[in-house]
């Protein structure tokens, strides 16, 4: 195994660490569990999604990107619109989902900030791979922003859907009440 997996297995025993407490709870319902389980075996493949280390070859770039020794960086925000901006969105989607199922009454600065952490560790942690262990990963500044209304849209939507008569089959996977 290469020292280009390092990253992602260190991840992985950090998020599986840090899960530690929520397994120990065992006053959970069958549906609280099911949020639970569904939101650990979620952030275990955004783990491989975003830290599995990439070919040799870097794609050619469309946005002019930054160098630090070697390690590429975009620090532009918003140069172009495409699909992989699109599906940073969906890829933290549930994240927002699973947000609002921990914490439904969340202030405004509170959720903006959880909204930007992701983005922001994700983005970080691929820089300080790539600079370690070569993954060629870029860190992009447009990732952090899409990750982050990523959370706030799947956040915001379970918050509607509280306000509708779907909130009696939502209360069912909340873990905070």
């Amino acid at each position: 195994m290469g020292l280009k997996w390092f990253p992602l297995i260190i991840v992985m025993i950090i998020l599986l660490s840090c899960y530690g407490h929520v397994f120990r709870q065992t006053n959970r319902k069958f549906w609280q569990n099911v949020t639970v389980y569904s939101c650990l075996v979620y952030l275990l493949v955004l783990c491989w999604l975003v830290f599995t280390p990439v070919g040799p070859q870097m794609p050619d770039s469309y946005k002019s990107l930054m160098y630090f020794h070697g390690v590429p960086y975009n620090l532009r925000p918003l140069q172009n619109i495409d699909p992989e901006f699109v599906a940073n969105i969906f890829m933290t989607f549930p994240l927002g989902c699973y947000v609002y199922c921990w914490r439904p009454r969340l202030k405004s600065w509170n959720l903006l900030l959880i909204a930007l952490t992701p983005g922001l560790i994700i983005e970080s942690t691929q820089f300080i791979s790539d600079l370690l262990v070569g993954n060629h990963r870029v860190a992009d500044i447009d990732d952090v922003i899409t990750n982050t209304l990523g959370v706030l849209i799947g956040y915001g939507i379970f918050w509607l859907l509280s306000k509708t008569p779907g909130e009696r089959l939502l209360n069912y996977f909340r873990l905070e009440k």
